[in-house]
């Protein structure tokens, strides 16, 4: 897995384009393994509840960048799920919000480590249950469902039924699926028939061996559970029943045991339940409520009612790890849980959530303001050129010193710069209240302790200088990236209006001045409109 940067603590506040959402620590483990095509390492941070979450930037298809934010719930299930969604959307504001990791699959429609597409998630067994007596006078329970779905966005739908076709966007990534225990307990059966009745080589040390049964003794063992072979005396044969396997396969596959079948992307239903399921008749159960359920879990329809209430897209995307009965394959795991992240990434790559709203199907506004082309090269050399002058401010955990203030006010390419952004300005200006609270905050002198700075003499104290440092942070990862971005283009009449009327209020010397440099009255444009705050 790819190694972390330094966590970040309680406070740090960002935005993102993407946040992943996964049920399972071993899914998030598998996202944060997938290292094609970062921009930056992968980055952990701490949100205020305490549970933790990694960042890292991607580059889309245009070249724009594509901040992906990824979270491990802390437990299974839909409660864990949608909580610890609905806090983070607060905390970072993503574009849209997925859910990678492993499901259920339909025994014969996918095969073990397919990824699935989710164009509709639903709860199947929300419902009424009604519990009657029947003539034998056995309770018969039947669950009248009540079914609520939440489905793909429709550009994202058509987009993902042809970028499932082809799967070369996953690259390497192929070559580490495991072959299935089903592949290796047949090509054992089929090697000690040729080895038993044509004078075959012995199966242990056949060729084909590593590479067509790697996991030899939990095959061997499975087939002797079911009775398939004997191991006697260090001597593994057939069973009568595994014989009679061996030969009618022979006769349907003249060529050889079948290999797994190749890799593939499906998309159809996700259908989410409350508990566990090892039943091999639960797809027949779904068929009943929704005809083509491909993929069953526990979370998918908790996360989509998040982002239906947020009021921005959701995307599902599952690999199949078992069939949701008795036969588990527990190797499919690790494939399971990277493969749908990086198909979710390949995607969303070539399909950003941006693209949603150039077609209109999601209202979330344009961030950047609509600027000269001058101007936005302007833009984006202050933004690094504060960058810098910010991160110089990031002081140890014990150092209390205020910055002045007043010369970061004064700076016009500041100002400009905190117009243009909303974000921006809201975190300077709570830069601006810790700082001054910073003030406060009663200090040792540092000989006492042996450093540069003075130490705050309470928690309380170390905890508010800690705070301020990662809202400077978050002021530095935000200004790096309106620097890389392309997409601050074309005139803006705002801006103009805006100077004159700056200009005015300062010739006027009324109170619109002192609010303008006491960075209490700036107003911003773009996708929105203008607000004052």
């Amino acid at each position: 897995m790819a190694k972390p940067s330094a966590a970040m603590s309680v406070g740090y506040s960002m935005e993102c384009d993407v946040l992943v959402i996964t049920a399972l620590q071993k899914e998030r483990d598998g996202a944060l393994a997938e290292t094609d095509g970062h921009k930056t390492e992968w980055v952990e941070a701490t949100a205020q509840s305490g549970f933790p979450y990694h960042y890292c930037e991607f580059t889309d298809d245009a070249g724009e960048p594509l901040i992906v934010a990824v979270a491990w719930a802390g437990a299974m299930g839909g409660v864990a799920a949608a909580d610890r969604c609905r806090s983070l959307v607060e905390l970072l504001h993503p574009s849209c919000v997925a859910m990678t990791g492993i499901c259920a699959g339909r025994r014969g429609d996918v095969f073990l480590g397919d990824v699935i597409v989710a164009n509709r998630v639903f709860h199947y067994d929300h419902g009424k249950s009604v519990t009657t007596n029947t003539d034998t006078g056995a309770r018969e329970t039947q669950l009248f469902h009540e079914i609520e779905t939440y489905n793909l966005e429709s550009t994202w739908a058509m987009n993902a039924a042809d970028f499932a076709v082809d799967v070369s966007s996953l690259g390497d990534l192929l070559a580490d699926r495991p072959v299935s225990l089903d592949s290796q307990r047949m090509w054992l059966l089929r090697t000690l028939l040729a080895q038993e009745a044509e004078g075959g080589d012995p199966a242990e040390s056949h060729a084909e061996q590593g590479a067509r049964c790697p996991r030899w003794s939990e095959v061997v063992t499975s087939l002797e559970r079911r009775d398939h072979v004997t191991l006697k005396a260090g001597v593994l044969k057939l069973s009568r029943d595994g014989r009679e396997l061996a030969l009618r396969d022979r006769v349907l596959n003249k060529t050889g045991a079948v290999p797994d079948p190749a890799f593939r992307v499906h998309v159809g239903p996700i259908a989410a339940g409350t508990n566990v399921i090892q039943d091999a008749e639960i797809f027949n159960q779904l068929k009943k409520i929704q005809r083509k359920v491909l993929g069953l879990e526990m979370e998918s329809a908790a996360i989509g009612y998040v982002a239906a209430n947020a009021g921005i897209p959701a995307i599902i995307v599952k690999a199949v790890a078992d069939y949701a009965d008795g036969d588990k394959d527990d190797s499919f795991h690790e494939f399971a849980s990277r493969a749908s992240f990086a198909f979710l990434i390949a995607f969303l790559k070539k399909h950003p959530p941006g693209s949603l709203r150039s077609t209109g199907a999601t209202p979330r506004p344009v961030p950047a303001a609509a600027v000269s082309a001058r101007h936005a090269n302007k833009l984006r050399n202050a933004a690094k050129d504060w960058a810098e002058q910010y991160e110089s401010t990031i002081e140890p955990g014990w150092a209390t010193r205020p910055q002045n203030v007043d010369f970061y006010d004064s700076d016009k390419d500041l100002t400009a710069l905190r117009q243009h952004f909303e974000k921006l300005n809201d975190d300077y200006l709570r830069w601006r209240g810790l700082n001054s609270a910073v003030r406060d905050v009663p200090t040792l002198p540092y000989a006492m302790i042996g450093g540069s700075g003075d130490k705050p003499q309470t928690p309380d104290g170390e905890a508010l200088v800690r705070e301020r440092n990662e809202v400077v942070r978050g002021i530095v990862f935000q200004l790096m990236k309106i620097h890389t971005q392309s997409s601050i283009t074309g005139e803006c009449e705002s801006c103009r209006t805006k100077n004159r009327t700056v200009v005015r209020q300062k010739q006027q010397g009324g109170a619109g001045s002192q609010n303008w440099q006491a960075g209490r009255d700036i107003r911003f444009h773009g996708g929105s409109g203008e607000r004052r705050n």
